[in-house]
C-alpha cells in the first residue's frame, strides 16, 4: 500500500480478517527481502482499490505460513537476502541481553540462541534490538520441558575463518588422508618438541568405549567452561548462559594393530558415532532401566573402524601421554582407500628407478594417474 493512499485503508485492513480486494495493480517484486518464497509478483494499492470485509470468515486459510529450511541447508542462503529465511528448532540455550558495539558504531541490546534440530544439530541465533522483546523468558526462566521455537524472516550469515592464502581449500577426501600415520609413528613423532601442533590422520578400530566417564560432559555452548546443573538446566558461571543440553562426549580405545590410544569425542563427532540425538539420550536414560540401554548403544559402535583426526599438544610431548582430543572423523571408504594404497605403491616403484620423489614432478604425477587409470588426479592427491 503506497503511502500517499495509506490513510484510505488504515481501518479497512486488520491482521487475521478475509477480505475481498478489487481494482489494484501487480507488478514484480524487486524488494530486497522476500519474506514468501514465491513471492516473485505483489499487489500494488491505488486510489480505486475496493477493500471489503468477508462475511464468511471461517474459510480454511491459514494465520501463519512458514519456509523451513533444514539446517544443513542453511549455508546455501549465506550473503543471500532475497529469501529470508524461516527456521523451527528445540531451544537449546540462551545468553543474557549484552550491549554490542556493531559494524556502523552503533551500540545495540543482543542476545544469541541455539536451537537444535530432530538430527542434533545446533545453530545460533543473533537477535538485535526491539526483536529481544518477543522473547518471553530470561537465562533463568527457561521452561523446564523442551521448547520449540520458530525463527522467521532471519538473514544468514558466516564467521570469517583466516586462512593460509598460498594453499587451496581442501576437500574432505584430501583431508582424510593428510599426514596420515600409523599409531606407532605418531608415537615417536610426539616426543619431538616441534610436533607440537601438528596434526594427523591415522585409520583405527574402536576396540572399548569407556563407558564409566559417561556420554556426556556439562560444558557451555558459548565458552566451553565447566556449568554447574539447575534444576532441569546447565549455568554457566563465567558468561552467564543457560543452557538445556550437555555436551555429547565420548572416550574411546582405538587399535590399528601398530598401537593402542585414548581418543576423546565431541559433539559433531560424537553424533556421527551415535546413532540418536542428544534429547534422545536423555529421554532413554530416564528409562527405567535407561543406564543399561545407554550401555548397550555405546558398546555397539564397537568394532567399528573410522579415520581420526587429532592433534598434538603440550600435553603430548611434555606428559608422553597416548591420548588426543578428535578434531575430525569419516567413515572408511573402500574406494579411497584403495585408491590411495594404489598411489603410495606406484610412488614407491617411481623413487625405487629413481624417477621421482614422493611430492613428485609433473612427469611422475601423470606417470602415476596413467598406471592407476583414473582422469580426474585430485581424487587421490
Amino acid at each position: 500500500v503506497p503511502k500517499k493512499v495509506i490513510h484510505q485503508f488504515t481501518e479497512q485492513l486488520h491482521e487475521g480478517e478475509l477480505i475481498h480486494v478489487e481494482k489494484f495493480n501487480v507488478s514484480t517484486n524487486n524488494a530486497t527481502y522476500h519474506p514468501v518464497a514465491e513471492g516473485e509478483l505483489k499487489i500494488y494499492f491505488s486510489i480505486d482499490t475496493v477493500v471489503k470485509k468477508l462475511e464468511n470468515q471461517d474459510v480454511s486459510i491459514p494465520m501463519h505460513k512458514f519456509s523451513f529450511v533444514d539446517f544443513s541447508d542453511i549455508p546455501t542462503r549465506c550473503h543471500k537476502q532475497k529469501y529470508l529465511t524461516d527456521v523451527i528448532g528445540k531451544l537449546n540455550a540462551i545468553t543474557e541481553i549484552k550491549r554490542i558495539k556493531k559494524r556502523n558504531g552503533e551500540i545495540s541490546p543482543k542476545r544469541d540462541i541455539i536451537i537444535e534440530d530432530t538430527s542434533g544439530s545446533t545453530i545460533k541465533i543473533i537477535v538485535w534490538d526491539v526483536m529481544l522483546d518477543q522473547i518471553s523468558f530470561n537465562v533463568d526462566g527457561l521452561p523446564s520441558s523442551p521448547a520449540i521455537m520458530i525463527v522467521t524472516f532471519t538473514i544468514v550469515d558466516m564467521f570469517q575463518v583466516l586462512a593460509n592464502p598460498q594453499r587451496n581449500p581442501e576437500s574432505t577426501t584430501d583431508m582424510m588422508f593428510e599426514n596420515r600415520k600409523e599409531l606407532i609413528e605418531i608415537f615417536t613423532i610426539m616426543t619431538e618438541n616441534s610436533s607440537k601442533g601438528l596434526k594427523y590422520t591415522c585409520k583405527a578400530t574402536i576396540t572399548k568405549v569407556f563407558s564409566d566417564y559417561g556420554w556426556y560432559y556439562l560444558s557451555c555452548q558459548f565458552c566451553r567452561k565447566m556449568v554447574e546443573s539447575l534444576d532441569s538446566k546447565y549455568m554457566c558461571n563465567s558468561c552467564n548462559s543457560t543452557t538445556t543440553n550437555p555436551t555429547p562426549r565420548l572416550q574411546l580405545q582405538v587399535d590399528d594393530l601398530t598401537g593402542t590410544t585414548t581418543l576423546t569425542t565431541f559433539e559433531r563427532e560424537t553424533q556421527i558415532l551415535l546413532p540418536h540425538s542428544v534429547q534422545e539420550l536423555i529421554n532413554i536414560e530416564l528409562k527405567e532401566n535407561g543406564p543399561h540401554l545407554i550401555e548397550q548403544i555405546l558398546q555397539k559402535i564397537i568394532g567399528s573402524t573410522y579415520v581420526f583426526q587429532f592433534q598434538i599438544t603440550d600435553y603430548n610431548i611434555t606428559g608422553a601421554k597416548r591420548s588426543f582430543i578428535i578434531s575430525k572423523l569419516w567413515l572408511v571408504d573402500g574406494l579411497l582407500e584403495a585408491n590411495d594404497l594404489k598411489r603410495k605403491n606406484v610412488i614407491k616403484d617411481l623413487n625405487g628407478s629413481g624417477s621421482s620423489n614422493e611430492n613428485g614432478d609433473n612427469d611422475a604425477h601423470k606417470k602415476i594417474c596413467k598406471r592407476i587409470n583414473i582422469t580426474n588426479s585430485k581424487e587421490i592427491f
